[in-house]
């Protein structure tokens, strides 16, 4: 811990890396059973096909982590209970 009660960078890099981190992953259907997927452009799995998701931030309900996750991978609105 650093003097004001904060993990120290090295500290915090490890805990993200190595702990386990919620979150959500969306299937998405056409009328056609296809599923939606999209080109990561970032690491980790850089250049590989995933379906839309993130990370559930702290003290975030799944009912909002969905809305906000949906919004900003796909641009579309929608609650939880629609799903």
């Amino acid at each position: 811990m650093t003097d004001r009660g904060h993990l120290s960078e090295g500290k915090f890099s490890y805990i993200v890396r190595y702990a386990p981190l919620p979150s959500l992953d969306l299937i998405i259907r056409d009328s056609d059973g296809r599923v939606l997927v999209g080109l990561r452009t970032n690491e980790p799995a850089k250049n590989y096909y995933f379906v839309p998701g993130g990370v559930i931030r702290k003290n975030e309900t799944i009912e909002l982590a969905f809305a906000r996750i949906l919004r900003a991978e796909t641009g579309c609105r929608a609650s939880h209970r629609d799903a």
